[in-house]
């Protein structure tokens, strides 16, 4: 058999999806496998296998059952290698492989070849599919992203800026990109006048050493804290709105006008009563509240990357976490950090993108290294608010607690970086799809990499889905 090239694996259309796929869907829509296996794997799964690594073992797991049939080995000696051996790791000794006194030399031949195949698929099905493997996907995502802007960016000069901004924004810098910009001009010295300005309303730092952003606030918080965490004529109206806080879709902007400009507060605080986090890790409510306004203080005024974003991004993320599909799966403690994580997660936005500071060489480039700048800032200013003893609010926590806290927000903050948005879309569907083929139709997320994983999309799709 000829080996196909990568050109031919990831380009070549297969008309046998026509069936099953829209039109538009069989444009962009080229699958990294033979043509021919395109039926198996519609009866092998209700829906199109798309990410080249599910794709190979699909593949593979077909050109197993057809070597099975035209050898004709038989049933018992058919069975998978990994169900006989479980738990190896090396490649079983084929040399030692002798099937009976019987078995002639060409099944004996075809058994052996399959023991070796098995031992191959079985490598396969357990690898990590979370990096290398769904880099495929991500190519494919991006080169599919790449043929529709370069289309619209061909019409006229606004259609190159607006596609040379998504193509900058959703797609990691790090990967080869495609030059959308050609006949764009950017006046460099209006850019830099303007990073100047920037720089100076995001810090008051003189020092690169110092946290930007950081300032000291003052609040009078009554004793014992009020029903919904801020003083409010309001508390009935406001009350019935928060009732729906399970609900999707709840409107931020008017507990932002009851509230007194304090919806990430009393939606942040209302989450945790909800969920019992007061009470299960010993956060005294004072404290919660000083770090919660604290926090939202913190947060710009600017038209999108404010706090009524941040509010309605931790609600989002409250709602996602109640899905029947996820029920018992995540621990109080990895709730908890998403829901910290969401509420901090633009904490500070100066209200332009990461390009543009890395453009401009602001101050804040030059301190994350071009990586994930305002991400990376967000992080940093919301555990640093965390350090007085007075807004400190999981002072109760272990060591360990706080170790995984820790890294859980982080992951989770910086995967709201839009240019991660396509390797954030390959390594899931990837992790699906190929825990799909082996066989597994309930998914389990019994490793750290799946876990963090989802939540990192569910943070994503929040970050994404509000107003």
């Amino acid at each position: 058999m000829r080996a196909r090239s990568h050109t031919e694996l990831d380009t070549r259309p297969h008309l046998d999806s026509l069936e099953t796929c829209s039109s538009n869907q069989n444009e962009l829509g080229f699958h990294l496998r033979p043509t021919s296996h395109v039926s198996w794997i519609k009866r092998h799964q209700d829906d199109m296998i798309v990410t080249p690594f599910a794709q190979l073992l699909a593949s593979l797991k077909n050109v197993r059952k057809n070597f099975v049939d035209l050898t004709r080995i038989p049933p018992e000696k058919a069975k998978r290698t990994s169900q006989l051996n479980s738990g190896q790791t090396a490649p079983p000794n084929f040399t030692k492989m002798i099937t009976t006194a019987a078995d002639d030399s060409s099944l004996s031949q075809a058994v052996a070849t399959l023991e070796e195949l098995d031992w191959c698929l079985e490598q396969l099905e357990t690898m990590q599919t979370h990096k290398s493997v769904s880099d495929l996907a991500s190519l494919k995502f991006k080169r599919m992203l790449n043929k529709e802007l370069s289309h619209f960016a061909e019409n006229n000069t606004s259609g190159a800026q607006i596609s040379n901004y998504l193509y900058s924004t959703y797609t990691d810098k790090k990967e080869p990109d495609v030059d959308l910009s050609r006949g764009l001009q950017i006046d460099e010295n209006t850019m830099i006048t303007t990073s100047k300005t920037l720089d100076s309303s995001i810090s008051s730092a003189t020092l690169m050493g110092q946290i930007a952003g950081v300032h000291t606030t003052t609040f009078t918080i009554a004793n014992p804290v009020p029903e919904l965490g801020v003083e409010t004529p309001n508390v009935d109206e406001l009350r019935c709105l928060l009732d729906h806080i399970n609900d999707w879709g709840l409107d931020t902007f008017r507990i932002e006008e009851l509230s007194g400009q304090r919806p990430l507060t009393v939606i942040t605080y209302r989450i945790f009563q909800e969920r019992s986090l007061i009470r299960t890790y010993g956060i005294e409510p004072h404290t919660l509240i000083s770090y919660l306004l604290t926090l939202e203080d913190h947060y710009q005024t600017v038209p999108y990357h404010n706090k009524a974003h941040g509010a309605d991004v931790c609600q989002s993320m409250h709602v996602l976490l109640n899905a029947s599909a996820l029920e018992g799966v995540f621990t109080e403690l990895e709730i908890m950090s998403a829901i910290f994580a969401s509420a901090v997660h633009d904490v500070d936005h100066p209200g332009v993108t990461n390009q543009f500071l890395i453009n401009t060489k602001s101050d804040l480039a030059l301190m994350y290294n071009d990586e994930s700048v305002l991400e990376n800032h967000h992080l940093a200013v919301a555990f640093k608010l965390l350090q007085a003893d007075e807004r400190n609010i999981f002072s109760h926590l272990t060591a360990k607690q706080i170790k995984n806290l820790r890294k859980m927000v982080i992951d989770m903050v910086l995967a709201t970086d839009m240019s991660k948005h396509m390797q954030l879309l390959a390594d899931l569907k990837t992790m699906v799809e190929s825990k799909k083929v082996t066989g597994n139709n309930i998914i389990m997320l019994e490793s750290y990499d799946d876990r963090i994983q989802v939540l990192q999309n569910m943070i994503h799709c929040a970050d994404l889905s509000n107003p």
